[in-house]
C-alpha cells in the first residue's frame, strides 16, 4: 500500500471466482479498496471479452 501514497489512483481486477461472482470479492482487491491512500478502481471484464497483459 506504500505505493498508493504516491499515486493518483489504482486499478485492479476483481479475480472474482464461479464461487464468489461478487463485485470485489478478491481478496487483494478487496484489501486495496480498505487500505490504498489513493481512489481505486476496480474493472470488471465481460464474459468472453479478451484480457490483454
Amino acid at each position: 500500500m506504500n505505493a498508493s501514497k504516491d499515486a493518483d489512483m489504482m486499478v485492479v481486477g476483481p479475480a472474482a471466482t464461479e464461487d464468489s461472482p461478487g463485485c470485489c470479492s478478491g481478496s487483494v482487491s478487496t484489501q486495496v479498496l480498505h487500505h490504498a491512500a489513493c481512489p481505486v478502481l476496480v474493472v470488471r471484464t465481460r464474459p468472453g471479452v479478451l484480457e490483454v497483459g
